[in-house]
């Protein structure tokens, strides 16, 4: 199985090497993911921008997401 880079930056560089069928499937796996990785942010803070880049193994990018919140209390 082909190995893929999921790279998350949010405040700093996360990769991790992830293997997936093909690029279908590691295009759904990082929607996944980055959902994920957005909700556990999200946590802890009211202000967030994240992005998420999936490299195939040839470095050809395959998968880009953007997320960004602007958040706070009402009162």
């Amino acid at each position: 199985m082909p190995a893929y880079r999921f790279i998350t930056h949010n405040g700093g560089d996360h990769a991790v090497e992830i293997e997936c069928p093909d690029d279908k499937s590691a295009r759904r796996e990082a929607r996944q993911a980055f959902a994920e990785a957005a909700h556990d942010a999200l946590v802890d803070t009211d202000q967030i921008e994240m992005t998420m880049t999936v490299e195939a193994a040839s470095g050809k990018v395959i998968y880009r997401g953007r997320f960004s919140v602007d958040a706070g209390d009402v009162n």
